[in-house]
């Protein structure tokens, strides 16, 4: 039998100009139906009721309020909620999607195939000319270059390579995984929450990989303009 699966990530109202392309290509992934459900954890300001069109879509929701909070804080505790309520049912895996990531009807298949306790695909990161694609590789002796960002010719050759992390924008990631490894984030710390749920795989010798030959649409906007957006 197919591994159950729980698609999820955080979003908002910010996400809403892609939702609808974000929603299409879920309903064409190539998966019985019965094996997946998803979830969002939903962190617009409380006033914007985006739950309630998430929900009319059949997806299971829960709210995260984000005022008053860093959007590292935020993100940690939509992040979570997923986590919660991925440990809370029968899942075999949990396949992050972020909002403004396009997924192709044969992802998961492929992802699942792979047998790895966390795997992911490629997607760009920026915008125009200046997208890279977000991953990087462990050094040979197991430490980890600290420069996250590697262009095309360097990563993509269309493989499955062993990574520290790739961003976590189409990301499958086994139950095991998620039980020992909440997420996290750091107050004054710029970094993310999957920058540290990458960082804690690699401390607990949990390996990571990357399927280089999925390049993933990422309908991404600027972060600065996200963060000024929860700030007002």
């Amino acid at each position: 039998m197919l591994p159950k699966i729980l698609i999820c990530c955080p979003s908002s109202i910010k996400k809403d100009y892609c939702f609808l392309q974000w929603w299409a290509c879920i309903k064409e992934i190539f998966y019985p139906e019965d094996r997946f459900d998803i979830f969002v954890s939903d962190n617009s300001p409380a006033s914007a009721n985006y739950e309630a069109k998430l929900q009319a879509f059949g997806i299971h929701t829960a709210h995260v309020n984000p005022k008053g909070k860093g959007s590292t804080e935020f993100l940690m505790e939509s992040h979570n909620q997923c986590r919660d309520f991925f440990l809370k049912g029968d899942y075999d895996a949990m396949l992050h999607l972020e909002s403004d990531v396009l997924i192709e009807f044969d992802t998961l298949l492929r992802l699942i195939q792979h047998n790895k306790p966390v795997v992911s695909t490629l997607y760009f990161h920026g915008l125009g000319l200046e997208s890279v694609f977000l991953a990087c590789e462990p050094e040979k002796w197991g430490m980890f270059k600290t420069n996250r960002n590697f262009l095309l010719q360097e990563i993509a050759k269309g493989k499955l390579k062993r990574s520290y992390s790739s961003g976590i924008g189409c990301t499958l990631i086994a139950r095991w995984v998620l039980e020992k490894i909440p997420f996290r984030f750091e107050r004054g710390a710029k970094e993310h929450p999957d920058t540290f749920f990458y960082e804690d795989c690699f401390k607990n010798q949990i390996p990571c990989y990357t399927d280089t030959s999925i390049n993933l649409r990422h309908l991404n906007i600027s972060w600065a303009e996200n963060v000024d957006y929860y700030q007002k």
